[in-house]
């Protein structure tokens, strides 16, 4: 991190995203490099001019917001060192010259790219940046909130002795997840939400809606260490069947229960246990009325937006005030937030902290990586014991087109990330980080390994053929490992993999499960199917033409105001996609939209809109510009999206006044509620096509059934009758008149009238199709002997 290098970086190249992490998740990185924690790779590429982060963006940025003064260590962030006064709460420039020295003191591994020549273009530069930046982004699956809560509540004496007992009593495990699990049984994810019904009678509603899991976990922490667990368990199932006695009864009543009943009752009945000390109180007389209540509130147990913080507080004061009123209890405590609450959270987060152990004690002592050929690891894991598996990491993740892209990195010459190895006093290897890079590896070679009991097991990718269609080494697709010929084999096998190895005779206090957390719990990862991704491989022109699309009307168009993750991107590429297909493939049979766009149900008796299905979009915007002509049509086809439907929309919302981003909120929720994708989608189901001077001319009409239409989908209208609204309006409006819009040619270039005649001329394209006629302002005061200069003209326009 020398001033000369930083100066000559380049951390926000335009194929990255935002920078996202928030100081909760700086602050529990900076705790990792304090920590001794290996760090994974920066990947960079260099050239004669800079040095440019292609992954690892933001562990680069935080590294520099830290060391610039502008985040503090937020002590509740600080899961190892919030006990270390000389770290909670301090800046770096606050701290003192040897905790300096030590954070400057780390080494932070670096892979670094570039050309050995400078006889390449541009083009082949960027082309290999975009492939390493989706090679280290997309190639490892990261770890889902249930893996990890599976890794950090392993030992937790409450979640085995909960897990033990529904082993053994399949049946009330079966009832359990019936009233509080989802569709498909998954222990991890109902122990999620069990953890978080033990303690919710501690943490008011109101807090609860708008920082879930970090309270609860405090929480659950504490009971944990201060309650037996088989007292916990006999609470818990003394509690759950009286739950259960409601639910069964409102489900002969025919009425729709689902978990959000289930939860409200056990808080409720969970805190009448706590004042009470037993559930007498739940007599049959309360039990009846509590029934016929439940039966009359259940639309506010929907479980459409049900995480949001205005619909948790409805249903949990909905249930309240039956209990308030025929117990005569006083819920508010229970509800709202509290000095007393906060004094008792701030407490806890004292009790909690490990202040038995020393700064020193937490350290991790780790030797340099040794570089190990592949061929030595498998002859070492053949005979040597591994846990490559461990209780509380994954199961083997068996994709196999993920395999296939570690396998073709090792081929190319692409450097992995560190297999992580703690090494007990046993001679046991326990495979910390890094086991579905070798059950890949091991899984194409087609060797075996040693368990943890020394019993010789497989891969279930075991001699797995590779999916390259669509990669570089495409002539490897559809071969195995003996396929290779002896040449391509040797090269695999003789590869270097980086492996740090952990000696637990050096670092007693070494806790394996949080390194595999810290390595394994990415915050924001990139998702595919997204702008996050389709902005680091898919063609700049497109990429461009989606952004200024965007920043044009980002002040009232948007699905975000943060738009950190680039969500209002997506929007706008997704609605370009389906103007895409509407232009390639027409509508389909709804006679609404095309096919593979968009997808209208009913969900709770309120119409819903989804996208079918996001991988589609990829499909379309995968390739090159240069040689696929459909790229220039979604090029032409995003910019019609911006001329014809925003425009309409910006039409319909400015009626009434300039201020379109209200009247679009109010058009689209209400006074109340937020914006949502199925929000724009039938937006665009209404107003796309239509020629803006139609809408013009019958806007007050317009504007109002608009309004109406977007309101029948939560006011339980029949799905059939808002189709026929949808096309009743556009028949209406979609007359003879050309919806082809007119666009002013300040919307897609800088020009100036009355320029001198210069020797290179500009060709505004003219489309077979005509989706837009381009016309010039001020044409009048062109005189023949001039000319107009124009410049920067947008992209699909030349």
């Amino acid at each position: 991190m020398n001033k000369e290098r930083v100066e000559h970086t380049n951390y926000h190249p335009y194929y990255q995203r935002n920078y996202v992490w928030d100081e909760e998740k700086a602050t529990y990185f900076i705790e990792s490099i304090f920590l001794g924690t290996e760090i994974p790779p920066l990947i960079f590429f260099v050239n004669d001019e800079e040095y440019e982060v292609i992954d690892g963006r933001q562990r680069y940025e935080t590294i520099t917001r830290f060391m610039a003064g502008k985040m503090n260590l937020r002590k509740s962030a600080l899961r190892k060192l919030s006990s270390v006064k000389e770290l909670a709460g301090k800046g770096y420039n606050n701290l003192t010259v040897d905790y300096q020295d030590l954070f400057l003191d780390t080494k932070i591994r670096v892979i670094e790219f570039g050309f050995l020549s400078s006889e390449h273009s541009c083009e082949e530069e960027e082309q290999v940046k975009r492939e390493i930046f989706q090679r280290y982004n997309s190639g490892i699956t990261p770890l889902n909130q249930q893996q990890i809560d599976k890794a950090i509540y392993y030992s937790d004496d409450i979640v085995t002795c909960f897990k033990e007992h529904f082993a053994e009593d399949k049946r009330t495990f079966d009832l359990v997840n019936d009233l509080f699990g989802f569709e498909n049984p998954d222990i991890e994810k109902l122990m999620r939400k069990i953890r978080e019904l033990l303690v919710l009678r501690n943490i008011p509603i109101k807090y609860y809606a708008i920082s879930k899991q970090d309270i609860v976990s405090t929480f659950f922490e504490y009971l944990s260490n201060t309650v037996d667990s088989g007292v916990v368990y006999s609470s818990f199932i003394r509690i759950v069947n009286k739950v259960d006695e409601v639910v069964r009864a409102l489900r002969k009543r025919n009425v729709q229960t689902n978990r959000l009943v289930s939860e409200c009752l056990y808080w409720a009945l969970s805190i009448i246990d706590l004042e009470y000390g037993d559930l007498k109180k739940m007599n049959n007389f309360v039990v009846e009325h509590l029934i016929d209540y439940i039966e009359d509130n259940i639309k506010n147990y929907q479980t459409v937006r049900s995480s949001f913080a205005n619909e948790v507080n409805k249903r949990y004061e909905t249930t309240a005030i039956f209990f308030e009123r025929i117990l005569d209890m006083d819920f508010n405590m229970y509800l709202c937030s509290s000095n007393q609450f906060k004094a008792r959270k701030d407490k806890l987060n004292i009790i909690t902290s490990p202040e038995n152990l020393t700064f020193e004690d937490l350290r991790i002592n780790k030797p340099e990586p040794t570089s190990f050929e592949i061929g030595d690891i498998c002859r070492q894991m053949e005979r040597q014991k591994f846990l490559l598996r461990p209780p509380y990491q994954r199961d083997e993740v068996i994709d196999k087109k993920k395999a296939s892209a570690i396998i073709e990195s090792l081929l190319l010459g692409i450097k992995l990330p560190p297999v992580f190895v703690f090494k007990h006093k046993d001679g046991l290897s326990e495979v910390v980080d890094g086991q579905q890079r070798l059950l890949s590896i091991i899984g194409f070679i087609g060797k075996p390994y040693k368990d943890e009991n020394g019993k010789d097991c497989i891969s279930k990718k075991d001699r797995f053929k590779l999916q390259l269609k669509h990669g570089i080494l495409k002539e490897f697709d559809g071969k195995r490992f003996e396929d290779l010929n002896s040449l391509e084999q040797r090269k695999l096998m003789s590869t270097d993999l980086w492996v740090i190895e952990i000696n637990e005779k050096i670092n007693p206090e070494f806790d394996p499960i949080d390194l595999f957390v810290r390595l394994n719990n990415k915050p924001y990862p990139i998702k595919k199917d997204t702008f996050e991704m389709w902005n680091s491989f898919v063609s700049r022109n497109i990429i461009e033409t989606i952004k200024l699309i965007y920043n044009k009307n980002s002040k009232w168009f948007y699905i975000r105001k943060n738009n950190s993750r680039m969500e209002n991107e997506n929007l706008v590429t997704t609605l370009a996609y389906f103007n895409y297909m509407e232009a390639k493939n027409g509508l389909d049979e709804s006679g609404l939209w095309p096919a593979k766009t968009i997808d209208l149900y009913v969900n709770g008796g309120k119409i819903s809109c989804r996208m079918k299905g996001k991988y589609e979009i990829t499909k379309v915007l995968e390739g090159d510009d240069n040689n696929d002509i459909n790229h220039q049509l979604f090029i032409r086809v995003a910019n019609l999206l911006d001329f014809n439907f925003i425009s309409n929309l910006s039409c319909i919302c400015s009626m009434n006044s300039e201020e379109l981003n209200s009247n679009l909120d109010y058009m689209i929720k209400g006074a109340n509620g937020r914006r949502t994708l199925q929000n724009f989608y039938i937006l665009w189901l209404i107003l796309r096509g239509i020629s803006k001077t139609v809408i013009e001319q019958n806007l007050l009409w317009a504007s109002k059934e608009v309004s109406s239409i977007v309101g029948l989908m939560s006011d339980g209208t029949n799905l059939d009758e808002f189709k026929e609204r949808i096309k009743v309006f556009r028949k209406k409006l979609v007359v003879y008149e050309s919806s082809t819009p007119f666009v002013s040619i300040k919307q897609i270039a800088d020009y100036k009238i009355n320029e001198p005649k210069s020797q290179i001329y500009i060709d505004l394209v003219t489309d077979i199709d005509k989706p837009y006629v381009v016309y010039l302002d001020g044409l009048h005061k062109l005189e023949n002997k001039n000319f107009v200069g124009i410049y920067k003209v947008r992209h699909g326009f030349i």
